[in-house]
């Protein structure tokens, strides 16, 4: 009993500790009985020597998942593209989940570890559209019955196109050249209007 009472039990896994301080608490009114049978004693030492056995059974390290948690928490799904956000959103249930069990070991917090951290990897932000957006509402306020048709045509080619561009949610910084490149070729064809 002294020996049990001395350990330390703060990392010990959640139900383990509840089962640990009922051996405890057994022994100790056992203990104090004057007239415990050898068959309590027994059920007492048998309690205290499980619960004793139990103290290999600790609580993983959750520091990493809590940062990381954090992190994803943290991103705002505006600002990324939507093709990987689901496996951001997945990933951070699944760590939450994990992260409130007070029974998870090393071997349970890292898998979810290490797939929150895929996730947020995985993200990639959008390609900035504000420069096309803009553009798009200048020729979008253009009479284009003031123009030649040639002219005409080669700008609703281009508007199109853009707004093509501008609707594609799947567009990562990595494409930012094509943005930019489809930006250009609309404001030419506003310009080489006739």
């Amino acid at each position: 009993y002294d020996y049990a009472v001395a350990q330390d039990t703060s990392k010990l896994l959640e139900s383990l500790k509840v089962q640990y301080d009922a051996a405890l608490a057994n022994a100790e009114a056992i203990l104090a009985k004057e007239d415990a049978t050898t068959e309590e004693v027994w059920n007492a030492i048998d309690q205290l020597f499980e619960a004793v056995w139990s103290l290999d059974f600790t609580q993983g390290d959750k520091t990493l998942l809590g940062t990381l948690i954090e992190t994803a928490e943290g991103m705002d799904a505006d600002k990324y593209v939507a093709d990987n956000w689901q496996q951001l959103v997945d990933a951070l249930a699944e760590a939450k989940a994990v992260y409130e069990d007070g029974d998870a070991m090393d071997e349970d917090i890292q898998p979810v570890e290490q797939a929150l951290l895929d996730a947020i990897l995985a993200q990639r932000y959008k390609a900035d559209k504000s420069i096309l957006e803009e553009i798009i509402n200048q020729a979008n306020g253009i009479d284009t019955a003031l123009y030649t048709a040639e002219s005409v045509q080669a700008f609703t080619a281009a508007l199109k196109a853009a707004n093509a561009v501008l609707e594609d949610a799947s567009l990562s910084v990595d494409e930012q050249e094509a943005v930019d490149a489809v930006t250009v070729e609309l404001k030419t064809a506003m310009d080489n209007l006739v």
